[in-house]
């Protein structure tokens, strides 16, 4: 028979690893429902090259990756030196890139 917890949602059980994937699972012990879910361990991470902003990390478990663009900006700077121009950029370090505000007045 059901538990009422079972209708709410709220199953219960032993979360478990059952393989060498990051992948965790419960067999609730009132209905028998399964409910899987995953969990990696991650590394720090990475960049893949000099002078690129592209990163990777490594789950340390199953070795699934993660890639993200992490930029390494220097500080806003005045794209003009007339008064009414407020507009700037600022340029990332490792990969050049430039960044634009899009407000400000333009001649």
């Amino acid at each position: 028979m059901f538990a009422i917890a079972c209708k709410l949602g709220r199953h219960s059980g032993e979360w478990s690893l059952p393989n060498e994937q990051c992948s965790t699972v419960m067999t609730c012990r009132s209905c028998g429902k399964i409910q899987a879910k995953e969990g990696h361990i991650w590394g720090q991470f990475g960049y893949l090259a000099d002078a690129q902003c592209d990163q990777r990390h490594r789950c340390e478990r199953c070795g699934a990756t993660e890639p993200r663009v992490h930029h390494k900006w220097g500080p806003w700077m005045y794209l003009s030196e007339r008064a009414q121009d407020f507009r700037q950029f600022r340029t990332c370090g490792r990969c050049q890139k430039d960044e634009r505000t899009k407000y400000g007045w333009r001649p």
